[in-house]
């Protein structure tokens, strides 16, 4: 059974580490999914390599890879989960199946932790922050002050359809005697 793609919560039961066919090293972890009240949709297994095809890619997957075991709160000192299940959110997606790309598997695509909230990428430096204010305060109230002030905007906004108003009359002469709006 395929799962929708989408986001999902799960529980990480059960990782090994070991080598992929190439010798590279990975680890193997299999999750419980979880659908409405927590109830077992399936078990779905994961591999995550750790090297890339080039030492940029390589270093950008052991951080990733570093990140996913830390939000599975891998135990360095048993090398293994812990005794208690961390929830996760992982992301599912569909891909071809190696072997037979004829047949259509689930595949985690990330896993997040479901506390952690969204997380940016580069987030900005005070400096960055109270500049980008600055620039936004402008949009929001062109004549200066601070956003609640703004009375009217200063910009009219382009509509696809011309408001009733500022027709060439073509829009009352289609309404009826009631003013209803229905057409004759």
């Amino acid at each position: 059974m395929l799962l929708p793609e989408g986001q999902y919560e799960a529980e990480a039961i059960d990782l090994t580490l070991g080598y992929t066919s190439t010798g590279k090293e990975q680890f193997v972890v299999t999750f419980k999914v979880l659908g409405p009240e927590n109830r077992m949709l399936k078990t779905l297994s994961s591999y995550r390599v750790f090297e890339g095809n080039s030492p940029e890619t390589t270093q950008k997957m052991r951080d990733m890879r570093m990140k996913e075991l830390d939000t599975l709160k891998f135990d360095w000192t048993n090398l293994g989960l812990p005794s208690k299940p961390e929830r996760v959110l992982i992301t599912v997606e569909h891909e071809p199946d190696m072997k037979d790309p004829s047949v259509i598997r689930d595949r985690v695509q990330w896993i997040n932790s479901t506390t952690r909230g969204a997380q940016q990428k580069k987030p900005m430096t005070e400096a960055e922050r109270l500049a980008f204010a600055a620039r936004m305060k402008v949009y929001a109230n062109p004549s200066g002050g601070t956003p609640g002030d703004a009375k009217e905007p200063s910009v009219a906004l382009a509509t696809s359809e011309p408001e009733p108003w500022e027709s060439d009359g073509a829009w009352e002469a289609d309404q009826d005697a009631s003013g209803t709006g229905a057409t004759k």
